[in-house]
């Protein structure tokens, strides 16, 4: 194509564009007494735009000093910051809630994992109810030794390792299951 003009090659400027850009670029630059003026700050009517994040900041303080208050309230004030082990009583506290442990002494006890003192009357209840019984019973055998070794764990049946029977709250039938076990949790 004769009357077209060369393209000019990927990445290359032509001196008009280069001469533009500097000349933009010095217009943007920030100059006292020039359009971008910052010498008195980049807004010149300022006012407080903050107002309510000081009152949600005050009213946090006033929060934290009831909740002080409050744990001042009891006469122990180091129940604001001693730790607590798996069943809420506090570490190295002689007088605990609830008629807890006396734990003078223990800096620190960590019990991980250890669901015991919540879930140990549940299960208890769960695998010694007449449902489970049923459930083994007809499983094994009444007169296997699997299920006569359950009893005896039961204590449901009179043998060497029980002193008594279970206090777990009654006995679960399989209509009534779900509904005590639920309500328990």
């Amino acid at each position: 194509e004769q009357g077209a003009s060369p393209k000019p090659a990927m990445g290359a400027c032509c001196s008009c564009c280069c001469r533009k850009g500097k000349e933009e670029e010095e217009d943007r630059t920030f100059k006292k007494g020039g359009d971008n003026d910052l010498s008195n700050g980049p807004v010149t009517k300022r006012s407080c735009t903050d107002l309510w994040c000081l009152i949600v900041l005050l009213a946090a303080w006033v929060a934290y000093v009831v909740v002080t208050m409050a744990g001042l309230q009891d006469g122990v004030p180091s129940k604001l910051y001693l730790p607590r082990d798996y069943s809420g009583a506090y570490c190295n506290l002689e007088e605990n809630w609830n008629n807890g442990p006396n734990l003078k002494g223990f800096e620190f006890l960590s019990y991980t994992m250890n669901a015991t003192a919540t879930t140990d009357l549940i299960v208890k209840q769960l695998l010694c109810s007449s449902a489970v019984s049923d459930f083994f019973s007809t499983s094994y055998g009444s007169s296997s030794t699997e299920y006569n070794e359950y009893l005896c764990a039961c204590c449901l049946t009179p043998c060497a390792s029980c002193e008594g029977s279970f206090d777990v709250g009654g006995d679960l039938t399989s209509g009534d299951l779900e509904s005590t076990v639920t309500s328990k949790l």
